[in-house]
């Protein structure tokens, strides 16, 4: 991570979650934010929260170049993220390695019907936008990722990146294989 502002997620669940562990505690105390979905709030560290949750994104505040060091257990399989309500979402890349935007797959939670990128785009009403907003805090410029051919400037999740995206519906989950 670089001076100033981070996009950030963990790409592992840490055995201790409390993000002043695994920052330290100065360097994200009142600078570690995440947006509550539910509440339509942006929180802070500590006094909102104080764990990072695998899945979840993060904007952190920083004033050093550092590289967090998480001990925890990769997800295995298909990881779910919760996207429950119409509106933005900050998320993260929950995997340890790369992942293709277009092998991402989404489910409406109250039906169970599950869409590839292709089919939910195809949809006369599609349930995500597939522009991924992220930050490159070296360029301090805020990028798309997004599906190959489409003309964004990546197209596929990155571990530590944090992203926003935009949901049209509510009850939704994101399939990360």
């Amino acid at each position: 991570m670089n001076p100033g502002w981070n996009w950030i997620s963990v790409p592992l669940q840490p055995f201790d979650p409390d993000a002043g562990h695994i920052f330290g505690e100065d360097n994200v105390r009142n600078k570690l934010y995440r947006w509550d979905p539910i509440g339509k709030t942006i929180e802070l560290f500590p006094d909102d929260f104080r764990n990072l949750e695998l899945g979840n994104g993060y904007v952190l505040l920083s004033s050093i170049n550092q590289t967090p060091t998480v001990v925890g257990s990769a997800a295995t399989g298909v990881y779910g993220i919760s996207i429950p309500l119409a509106g933005w979402k900050w998320l993260g890349d929950p995997k340890m390695a790369e992942v293709p935007l277009a092998s991402l797959s989404v489910r409406k939670d109250t039906t169970g019907e599950v869409r590839t990128p292709a089919q939910d785009r195809a949809a006369a009403d599609p349930w995500l936008n597939w522009g991924f907003v992220y930050w490159n805090s070296a360029q301090d410029t805020a990028l798309i990722c997004t599906l190959p051919g489409l003309g964004g400037d990546d197209d596929r999740l990155r571990p530590w990146y944090g992203y926003r995206v935009w949901s049209n519906t509510e009850d939704l989950t994101l399939l990360v294989p």
